[in-house]
């Protein structure tokens, strides 16, 4: 598109296309989250999360050739 209209113009569109897809969005009627039972505040969560992290090793394996 960008080559047809010129860049600004390229730009612009898919300023309108995030516009519109924000506008859809804000449409929706959403449930309330259910509430968790047993939850046990930030740290256990992290805790928690880190082992898991921990248990997959291809998660953890990725995440640090990657960094």
């Amino acid at each position: 598109m960008s080559a047809t209209v010129g860049g600004g113009w390229a730009i612009a569109m898919d300023a309108l296309s995030f516009l519109a897809a924000a506008g859809l969005l804000a449409r929706l009627r959403l449930a309330a989250p259910p509430a968790v039972a047993g939850r046990q505040g930030l740290l256990a969560d992290l805790r928690d999360g880190w082992r898991v992290f921990r248990g997959v090793t291809w998660v953890w394996v990725t995440t640090c050739r990657s960094a």
